[in-house]
C-alpha cells in the first residue's frame, strides 16, 4: 500500500477536496440563517434535498464506477463540483439570489454521489483484503488532514463573505481533478451486456447488504447531525461564533489524524461489526453530552467523543461492504451503502431541525431524542453480525488472528 502511487494520489486528491469541504460546509446552515434569514425548518429541508440528490447519484455513481471505471466517475464528479461551486461563488457574491443558491447547492451533491463510491472501491482495488481496514484508516487520515485545516480557514474567511469559501472548494475540486487524471489508472469491475445499460445494472439484491444498510442508516441518523443541527444549536443556543465553530470542527479532523491509526492498531483483533457497535455508542454518548453543554470547551470535549465514534465506524463500514461484495459489483455495493447513508442524511437534517423547533432549542430533549437512533443501530448491527455467514467467518478470524 505504501508504495502504491494510485492510493496516494487518491488520498492526496481527497485531502485537497476536504480542505474545501471543511472550509465551507460547517458555515452554510449559519449563512442561511443569519444572512439569508431562512427559517430553521427550511434549512433542514435544504440539507434533506441535498442528501436525496446524493442518494440517487450514489446508485448511478456506483454503476458508473463498476462499468466505466473508478477514474471516470471521479473525473465527472470533480467537473460537476467545479461548475456548481463556481456558480455558488457568483450567486452569493452579491444580490438576492437566495433561490439560485439553494438550487445550486442542492445540485452540487451530484459531485459527491459520483466520487464517493468510486473512491471507496478504488481503495479496495489497490489493496489486499488483509490490509484493507488499515488502508481505509490511512485514507481517512489523509481526508481529515484537510478537514482539520479547512474549518479554521473557513472560520477566518467566513466574515469576509461565503462566496470566497465557495471559490476555495472550486479550486480544491480542480486540484482533485488534475491529480486523479494524471496519476490514477482506470479500474473497471464489470461491463454491461451489449451496448445498452439496463436498469438492473444499477441494482443489487442482497438480504445481508439490506440489513447492514438499515443498521448504518440508523447510525447515520445520529452522526448526520454534524452539519445542520450541531452548528445551529451551538450558534443559536450557546452563542458559539463562527471562529470558535471552526476550531471545534478542526478538532474533529485533528482527532482523526492523531487517533485513527492508534485506534485501528488497538482494535486490530476485533471484528469490524464490533467496532461499528462501539462507535455507535460513542456517537450517541457524544451527542447526548451536547445537550448538557454550556459553552465552547464543553463542545470541544463532546466533539472528541463524537470523533472517536467516527474513527471506529468509518473504516470498518467500508471494510464490511468490501468483504460481502462480489468482485464484479464492488462499486455498486459501495454505492448502495452510500445510498443508505444518504437516506439517513436526507432525513436527519429535517428530524434534527424539527426537534430544535418543537423543543425550542432545549438541549437535553433535543439530543436525547437524537441519540436514541444509535441504540437501535447497535441492535440491528448485532443481529446482522450473528446471522450473515460472510461476517460470522470474519468475526471468527478477527477474534483468532493468525
Amino acid at each position: 500500500m505504501f508504495d502504491n502511487r494510485e492510493f496516494w494520489a487518491l488520498s492526496i486528491a481527497s485531502t485537497f477536496r476536504s480542505v474545501g469541504m471543511g472550509a465551507t460546509y460547517p458555515y452554510i446552515s449559519i449563512y442561511f440563517s443569519d444572512v439569508e434569514h431562512v427559517p430553521v425548518y427550511v434549512i433542514g429541508i435544504i440539507f434533506s434535498l441535498m442528501a436525496v440528490v446524493s442518494l440517487v447519484m450514489s446508485i448511478v455513481g456506483g454503476a458508473i464506477g463498476d462499468m466505466f471505471g473508478r477514474r471516470s466517475a471521479i473525473v465527472i464528479g470533480s467537473i460537476v463540483g467545479i461548475a456548481c461551486y463556481t456558480l455558488l461563488a457568483f450567486f452569493s457574491s452579491g444580490g438576492t439570489y437566495v433561490l439560485a443558491i439553494m438550487i445550486t447547492f442542492i445540485a452540487s451533491q451530484v459531485a459527491g454521489g459520483l466520487i464517493f463510491p468510486a473512491s471507496s472501491a478504488l481503495v479496495a482495488d489497490v489493496t489486499s483484503t488483509s490490509g484493507r481496514r488499515h488502508a481505509y484508516s490511512v485514507y481517512r487520515i489523509a481526508i481529515n488532514i484537510g478537514w482539520s485545516i479547512g474549518p479554521i480557514i473557513g472560520g477566518i474567511i467566513y466574515p469576509l463573505g461565503i462566496w470566497i469559501l465557495f471559490l476555495i472548494i472550486a479550486v480544491t475540486s480542480l486540484i482533485q481533478l488534475i491529480l486523479s487524471t494524471a496519476f490514477i489508472g482506470e479500474h473497471v469491475s464489470a461491463s454491461p451486456q451489449g451496448s445498452r445499460i439496463r436498469a438492473r445494472d444499477f441494482i443489487v439484491r442482497d438480504r445481508g447488504l439490506f440489513l447492514f444498510g438499515f443498521g448504518t442508516l440508523l447510525l447515520m441518523m445520529v452522526s448526520s447531525q454534524f452539519l445542520v443541527t450541531f452548528p445551529l444549536f451551538s450558534h443559536e443556543a450557546l452563542g458559539i461564533n463562527t471562529y470558535q465553530l471552526g476550531i471545534i470542527y478542526a478538532v474533529n479532523g485533528l482527532v482523526v489524524v492523531v487517533g485513527q491509526a492508534p485506534l485501528t492498531k488497538l482494535f486490530s483483533g476485533r471484528s469490524d461489526l464490533f467496532l461499528m457497535g462501539l462507535g455507535a455508542a460513542f456517537y450517541s454518548i457524544g451527542y447526548l453530552l451536547v445537550g448538557y453543554s454550556t459553552g465552547f470547551l464543553d463542545l470541544v470535549f463532546d466533539m472528541i467523543i463524537i470523533t472517536v465514534g467516527e474513527d471506529l465506524v468509518s473504516p470498518a463500514l467500508n471494510t464490511v461492504v468490501s468483504r460481502i461484495a462480489p468482485k464484479d459489483k464492488l462499486a455498486r455495493y459501495m454505492g448502495f451503502s452510500s445510498m443508505m447513508n444518504q437516506i439517513a442524511r436526507s432525513i436527519s437534517p429535517s428530524v434534527g431541525s424539527y426537534f430544535l423547533a418543537i423543543y425550542s432549542f432545549n438541549g437535553p430533549r433535543t439530543w436525547i431524542s437524537i441519540s436514541t437512533f444509535g441504540l437501535f443501530a447497535v441492535m440491528v448491527l448485532y443481529y446482522f453480525a450473528r446471522t450473515d455467514p460472510r461476517i460470522r467467518g470474519e468475526n471468527s478470524n478477527a477474534n483468532n488472528p493468525q
